[in-house]
């Protein structure tokens, strides 16, 4: 084709339709249309048909050698004639082991209690009202009444801590000359009462000789109204910042005083707190049991575990204090603190929960602080897996090849450098590899169909080996069966040499085996466990929806 496309080339010089011009381009030669004469005019060229045709067969030789030459750069090989180049010597004897490392991990079971620093501490108060509504008539002839000016109030009497507690411990009151019994506890009961005078349930009334209370002095005159009295106790919070007592209305009063009137009237008394030991009441015992302790080596990491039916909780340990000479581990959440060996360390006692520090903050964050821990956990072993697995299994693969490195060492070479291109020999003990040239080669016609690809380096007709793509000067011959041709990818299509290669279609490939399952563990109990048990969430929950 080559010789061909000079003759016509030069036939289409000699007859005047090209002429050659240079370029500064890579010094190329192009072959352009002749230019105008000297005077300017234009060449008119009488093309024959001859010419025509001669031109038109260039033009389909210059499409068909661009062709050619698109599909022979596509086509490389390697020459391993040349001297040796990045030898690798690799042992025939062994095969290293896998160097995985698996996190090193301590885990160890501790006795501990698990600690929340409160925001309030708990008293508990007793409230007592007693509410005095009178009226004040005047009683006439035939116990006519009159109304008196100033005559209709209520007010509220006002009580000492003994009257109140009194009350409470007795559920009975005594005045006004009458004593009140029964007085149901957290309840209210109201009576009748006469003050001054008499009446009776005729309305026949006689009046007293003078009346006299704090709002006013009346002479002769009926005094009658109700007394209600309202008794109750519950614990209120004692905010630790502040010391104040904050009362269920919001009232907030002085610790020190004692006492303290709320919202409706109430006269409210406590009794003050014994100091306790080492501040316990700053902290509530959550949990008190064994956990684990998981102590992670190379991150020098320590984590407090625990998953069980009632509680879940994995927290990160960031620093140690002491408190009441016992250490405290202060942990990532900043509300919750961890003792060690409790049973030794610790001066509080597990006792009940308040709600008033039932913080669900704190508990919603707890449980994404453990979800994020398990997570962590779980993907972490997944890793662990699955790394040492496609080691295992390299490894293998290498052991496998070593034991076929004297029967195919160019395709063993092939498959520890993972590329194309190596030379493998084996000589002793050990396999030599080493490097090959690249080179650029074109496909060679042949009257006979062979199991390697006949190619052409230069003037030397070469066989390009289908896997390893070295060159090698022979090959074997086999029968031409358009059943079963010999069959070579070049680029990205399938060709078959019968012995003439023609496009087929695409052979099947080989799929790897489906990958094993990861199954991913639940943590359990994570819709009801947490730092809180499941009775102290139910115990919010109900003050939160019958709450006064």
């Amino acid at each position: 084709l080559r010789e061909e496309l000079h003759r016509q080339v030069n036939e289409m010089l000699e007859t005047g339709i090209v002429e050659t011009s240079e370029s500064s381009y890579r010094s190329n030669i192009f072959l352009v249309p002749k230019p105008p004469d000297k005077e300017g005019n234009k060449r008119h060229i009488f093309v024959k048909q001859r010419d025509l045709s001669l031109m038109m067969h260039f033009l389909w030789s210059i499409l068909l050698l661009s062709t050619w030459l698109t599909r022979s750069e596509a086509l490389y090989a390697y020459e391993c004639g040349t001297q040796i180049t990045n030898l690798t010597v690799v042992s025939l004897t062994e095969v290293g082991e896998c160097d995985i490392k698996e996190p090193v991990v301590k885990r160890t079971q501790i006795y501990a209690q698990l600690l929340q620093i409160n925001d309030y501490k708990v008293i508990h108060v007793y409230e007592c009202t007693i509410k005095i509504t009178r009226q004040v008539h005047h009683c006439g002839m035939h116990s006519h009444q009159s109304a008196v000016k100033d005559g209709m109030i209520s007010y509220f009497k006002e009580l000492s801590h003994d009257e109140c507690l009194g009350i409470h411990q007795t559920t009975s009151y005594s005045g006004y000359n009458t004593i009140i019994k029964d007085i149901p506890r957290n309840g209210t009961k109201s009576i009748p009462m006469t003050f001054a005078g008499t009446l009776d349930a005729t309305g026949a009334c006689t009046n007293s000789g003078k009346y006299s209370d704090a709002y006013g002095t009346f002479d002769n005159v009926v005094v009658d109204g109700w007394i209600n009295i309202i008794i109750r106790n519950y614990d209120a919070k004692i905010s630790i910042d502040t010391e104040k007592i904050i009362l269920d209305d919001g009232v907030r009063c002085n610790m020190g005083d004692r006492k303290c009137i709320n919202n409706d009237g109430a006269n409210v008394f406590w009794d003050l707190l014994q100091k306790d030991r080492c501040n316990a009441a700053k902290y509530s015992v959550l949990y008190e049991g064994y956990i684990d302790k998981v102590e992670e080596i190379e991150e020098g990491k320590v984590m407090y575990m625990l998953e069980s039916k009632d509680h879940n909780f994995a927290l990160v340990r960031t620093e140690q204090e002491i408190v009441c000479g016992a250490p405290l581990e202060l942990t990532e959440h900043p509300r919750l603190l961890v003792i060690e060996n409790a049973n030794k360390n610790s001066w509080l006692e597990k006792g009940g929960l308040a709600r008033e520090n039932m913080d669900l903050f704190a508990y919603v964050n707890a449980k994404f602080l453990f979800i994020e821990k398990f997570m962590r956990n779980q993907f972490k072993k997944m890793y662990y897996d699955i790394m040492k697995n496609r080691c295992e299994l390299e490894r293998k693969v290498l052991m496998n090849s070593l034991a076929i490195a004297a029967v195919a060492p160019d395709e063993i070479g092939r498959q520890i450098m993972k590329s194309d291109g190596y030379l493998g020999r084996v000589i002793g003990q050990v396999l030599y590899v080493h490097r090959c040239l690249r080179v650029d080669v074109q496909i060679r016609a042949t009257e006979q169909c062979y199991e390697q690809l006949p190619v052409k380096l230069g003037d030397w007709d070469m066989f390009l080996q289908p896997r390893t793509r070295t060159l090698v000067r022979t090959a074997r011959t086999i029968l031409c069966d358009k059943r079963i041709p010999p069959m070579y990818k070049i680029g990205d299509e399938w060709y078959k040499a019968t012995p003439a290669l023609e496009a087929t279609f695409a052979p099947d490939i080989l799929q790897p085996e489906k990958p094993p399952r990861f199954k991913y563990v639940s943590p359990q109990s994570l819709a009801i466990g947490g730092i809180y048990s499941l009775t102290d969430t139910d115990r919010l929950r109900d003050s939160a929806y019958y709450s006064r």
